[in-house]
């Protein structure tokens, strides 16, 4: 996202004191290029068109972020078994990998069933 303004003083004329949001020019990856122009040059695929790169994507079952789908991330989902989802812990917020509102046992399984390297 990119925030500009108005190179005008805010005299009332049309556009001068306005500000634009810009949404989508992000570049994830660092490759000096757009996102957007990554997707559309085929330099990065979008496979669920949600308008960022797929290597940009997180990680499905990486509760720790670290890269890896691995027993430290079962570990971190177990740690927060029964914890209140949606309250402001963000740790337990992440803890419900299959977000269906509850840190139970079909938050372990849906990270055993991604184990492995992040694609």
């Amino acid at each position: 996202m990119a925030l500009t303004a108005a190179a005008q003083a805010d005299n009332g004329e049309l556009g001068s004191g306005a500000a634009y949001v810009f949404v989508g020019l992000s570049d994830c990856n660092g490759n000096v290029t757009l996102d957007l122009c990554d997707i559309a040059d085929g330099t990065s695929q979008d496979d669920n068109a949600n308008g960022i790169p797929d290597e940009c994507d997180p990680c499905e079952g990486d509760a720790n972020g670290d890269g890896l789908v691995d027993p430290l991330d079962s570990g971190f989902v177990l740690a927060r078994f029964g914890c209140q989802v949606g309250v402001g812990d963000p740790d337990c917020d992440i803890a419900d990998q299959n977000g269906d509102g509850l840190v139970d046992p079909l938050d372990v399984g849906f990270v055993l069933a991604r184990f492995g390297p992040c694609a």
